[in-house]
């Protein structure tokens, strides 16, 4: 294939080994955003996605009035409210 093959040079192998602390601890700080992100189950993950459409659509289909614009907000803090309770 294609593909460029990279190796590190002398400066950059003393570069990381001087700035050996921060490089593990952005490695660590990777390494749990990726445990939390996988953390989320598919359900919650399709449920956050079809409230964000359903937002996104009612929001965009023309002029709310002052009664449906507090109805969606009380609907999404009850939701907050539930979740809270879990």
């Amino acid at each position: 294939g294609g593909k460029k093959l990279h190796t590190i040079t002398p400066e950059g192998e003393a570069f990381l080994e001087a700035n050996a602390q921060p490089v593990k601890s952005l490695f660590e700080r990777m390494a749990e955003a990726a445990a939390r992100s996988a953390a989320f189950s598919p359900q919650i993950l399709r449920a956050r996605e079809n409230l964000k459409t359903a937002l996104r659509l009612k929001l965009t289909a023309g002029q709310l009035t002052a009664e449906q614009v507090d109805a969606i907000a009380k609907a999404l803090d009850d939701a907050a409210g539930v979740i809270e309770r879990i």
